[in-house]
């Protein structure tokens, strides 16, 4: 505090003498304005305030510094202190009433706590050979559950049995060798003597019968010899009659199949001649109209005609085969399902199918090749020419196992990629239907 009242002197005395030299410069220089001497004294007010704060800041801050460095000795000296009164309180009971509270926690113990306790011992004793006996009650009955579970557990029962079976495995081999060197293998040898002794006493009978009866029949087989041989006289003869006639009719049939050539070989020369002279006459007839129409042409090209007026011409006049071999040529799917669209379905398939094998072929192949776009009509078609393919004819057995896998793969596919279309129960019979067909190939 007196550095403090110090410091608050020196700087009056400071700001004193500035006082005296502003005032003596007012008097050197009445000139200045009031207005600046105001803008000087609040600059030196700031300064000072300023000064003033770090003086009071700094004066704190080892204020503080001090006081925790004298708060901190004096809790040590205070914690020593309180040891030291301990440990001399301590020692001083120790020493002077041990003894005395000995005596009397002895008999206050024999007086108040010993039969406390022996009732405590006895109650606790009580309820332990009740809570013994309840558990042994209850664990009896686990065990008896746990034993009856385990005797009638299989597993449990199977292990048992391979046990004993271990354990008893040796003596019974050796009791079993035992019983068969003692008394089965000799009875057995005895009976077997016995047995093969009979069979060859019935042996030796049966032979000599045998031979009896083969003598027997020796004798009778003479005259039976004689007549087989005359039998072989008569059959040596119609075999040479029958080679005679068979000679005959060979003959016959060579001078025939020699008429007959000769025939074919006349009907194919004028065969030949005629188709050589229809070809010409076609091939002639073909020159002359072309050579006609392009004379005819003008310098306008000719209007194209158009495919989808073709085959709905064709389907209108009920040549659907035309039609639908038209639309598959084409390779163009939007052609092959304008023909679906347009052509009738009954008409087609029933009562028997309009279209040859190799264009049911083609019509499965691009109908599945689109199976992105499948619908009930595509669906229907389907089937159809599934069921009208015809597994004897040489086109389909050539062509009809490579075009069903195709099939097949592209229902797989369909599925996978729509699992929630309407067709795919249908779809999924048309792939049985295709495996049964591939079974037949």
């Amino acid at each position: 505090m007196n550095q403090l009242i110090e410091l608050v002197k020196i700087q009056s005395m400071q700001i004193n003498h500035l006082q005296a030299e502003v005032a003596s410069m007012r008097k050197a220089n009445p000139m200045t304005s009031t207005k600046s001497m105001s803008e000087f004294s609040f600059k030196l007010e700031m300064q000072l305030s300023k000064l003033m704060e770090q003086y009071l800041k700094r004066y704190e801050n080892e204020h503080t510094k001090k006081l925790s460095a004298f708060m901190a000795g004096r809790d040590q000296q205070n914690r020593e202190l309180r040891d030291s009164l301990i440990q001399i309180m301590n020692q001083y009971i120790l020493t002077h009433f041990g003894e005395v509270i000995s005596k009397v926690m002895n008999m206050e113990i024999q007086r108040q706590l010993a039969p406390m306790l022996s009732a405590k011992i006895d109650h606790l004793q009580q309820q332990l050979q009740v809570d013994v006996n309840q558990k042994l009650s209850t664990f009896d009955l686990m065990l008896n559950e746990n034993i009856s579970q385990i005797c009638k557990s299989k597993n449990i029962i199977d292990t048992i049995g391979k046990s004993i079976l271990v354990g008893v495995q040796g003596s019974l081999q050796a009791a079993f060798i035992e019983s068969m060197s003692s008394s089965l293998i000799p009875a057995y040898e005895k009976s077997s003597q016995n047995m093969f002794k009979q069979l060859h006493d019935a042996f030796s009978v049966g032979i000599k019968d045998l031979m009896e009866q083969f003598d027997n029949y020796l004798q009778h087989l003479q005259p039976m010899q004689d007549s087989t041989e005359e039998v072989l006289n008569k059959f040596s003869g119609f075999r040479q009659h029958l080679d005679s006639i068979l000679l005959k009719h060979r003959n016959t049939v060579a001078e025939a199949m020699l008429e007959t050539r000769k025939d074919v070989k006349g009907l194919e020369i004028i065969l030949s001649r005629q188709i050589h002279e229809t070809i010409r006459s076609e091939i002639k007839r073909c020159f002359d109209s072309q050579t006609s129409t392009l004379r005819s042409q003008t310098n306008t090209p000719a209007p194209m005609y158009d495919t989808k007026d073709t085959i709905k011409l064709l389907l209108h006049q009920g040549q659907f085969n035309k039609a639908f071999h038209q639309a598959l040529l084409a390779n163009d799917l939007n052609l092959v399902e304008y023909t679906l669209k347009n052509a009738d379905h009954t008409a087609v398939f029933t009562p028997d199918c309009c279209l040859e094998q190799k264009v049911l072929l083609s019509l499965i192949q691009q109908i599945s090749a689109d199976m992105s776009n499948h619908n009930e009509l595509k669906q229907n078609y389907l089937a159809d020419a599934l069921l009208a393919i015809n597994p004897m004819d040489s086109i389909t057995r050539e062509h009809a196992p490579k075009v069903l896998q195709e099939l097949f793969r592209n229902c797989q596919i369909f599925l996978v990629n729509s699992p929630k279309n309407q067709q795919c129960s249908n779809v999924r019979m048309l792939m049985k239907a295709v495996q049964t067909y591939m079974d037949q190939f």
